[in-house]
């Protein structure tokens, strides 16, 4: 019985130590973040001709499927950059059970770009909005997609509703 309690003793001091020293690399890194906002990027379309520094401004997009509200949030922009959104959204539908007392999934995509507009003026922005969503409820049976490349003019404090296909539409504000 000594001999057992030795030998584990033995083979566990050594196996702790080597838990400890795989964990401990682990513990001290960063959590890796959750995350839970979709990507929004901006970039340059051309370089600005004069010295002076471009004003920020900013625009609040609203991006609606139906009654739902789908994305919403600020996009800082600059009359010679652009900004666009890509979410994915996968939810379970309660109204769609299947076996075992699960749900089926249900999957939204939602992208948007704004670009300065492809005429003359500081207020003139093309808008790309795209909505995509199951075909039939309950189904993962393909998809159905709306959407619409627009221009559309936009001064300071203006908000503008464009309405597509499908329920799809676009709540566009723009604030100094």
């Amino acid at each position: 019985m000594f001999m057992t309690t030795h030998v584990c003793q033995r083979i566990t001091a050594p196996l702790v130590a080597l838990c400890f020293e795989i964990a401990a690399p682990l513990s001290a890194q960063d959590a890796i973040p959750m995350q839970s906002a979709p990507s929004v990027s901006t970039a340059a379309d051309e370089e600005p001709t004069s010295s002076e520094p471009n004003p920020e401004y900013w625009l609040y997009a609203r991006v609606f499927g139906g009654k739902r509200e789908l994305w919403a949030g600020y996009l800082a922009m600059t009359p010679y950059g652009r900004a666009s959104v890509h979410t994915d959204v996968q939810e379970m539908d309660a109204n769609c059970p299947v076996r075992n007392n699960r749900f089926a999934p249900k999957r939204n995509t939602v992208e948007l770009r704004i670009r300065p507009g492809r005429r003359e003026g500081e207020a003139l922005y093309g808008v790309e909005v795209s909505w995509t969503r199951p075909a039939e409820p309950c189904s993962d049976r393909g998809t159905r997609a709306a959407g619409f490349d627009i221009e559309v003019e936009l001064v300071d404090k203006e908000t503008r509703v464009i309405e597509g296909e499908g329920g799809l539409r676009l709540e566009l504000t723009r604030n100094p």
